[in-house]
């Protein structure tokens, strides 16, 4: 069990060393969290809304969680800063496929992170309506994308935003 626990935090050590050489590109950012400085158990991922997206100008927090399973295992994580999204619920839990225990589309060991952060970027700008956490943002999001008129949306992401932050 301890040569797991050196093995993860070592993992964790050089993740931090690449998220501090690489901060702020590609829109994430990542820090320890407060008390958790010798455990490396806890982490606030930021991620900055992409541009020309109803998400743009605004900064999401990431809770993240590293139980003793990780890398094998996902980071736990969840919006602090909760965006109206269709695969966002009002909590801020995530639905998303590669943050769900290793399987062939989902997790991998291969991942870190900051990866998991710039995939969740991602998923801001591309959601999946049909797989909704959040129904109202997945209607929204699709009369939005139909019309092409994303202001109404915009203003529910800029609301929601102020509103919902844990």
């Amino acid at each position: 069990m301890a040569a797991a626990t050196g093995v993860r935090l070592k993992r964790l050590v050089n993740e931090m060393k690449v998220a501090q050489k690489e901060d702020g590109q590609d829109g994430v950012s990542l820090r320890v969290a407060p008390g958790s400085e010798d455990t490396l158990s806890k982490f606030i991922g930021t991620i900055e809304g992409p541009e020309d997206t109803p998400f743009s100008g605004i900064k999401f927090d990431v809770d993240i969680t590293i139980e003793a399973g990780y890398p094998v295992k996902p980071p736990k994580m969840k919006f602090m800063t909760v965006p109206y999204h269709p695969n966002i619920s009002s909590h801020g839990s995530i639905c998303v496929t590669f943050l769900k225990n290793y399987c062939s589309s989902g997790w991998s060991p291969a991942m870190s992170i900051r990866s998991a952060l710039v995939a969740l970027r991602s998923l801001l700008d591309d959601p999946c309506p049909d797989d909704a956490l959040n129904s109202n943002a997945a209607r929204d999001w699709r009369v939005a994308a139909r019309t092409n008129n994303w202001e109404a949306y915009r203003r529910n992401v800029i609301a929601v935003a102020k509103r919902l932050t844990f």
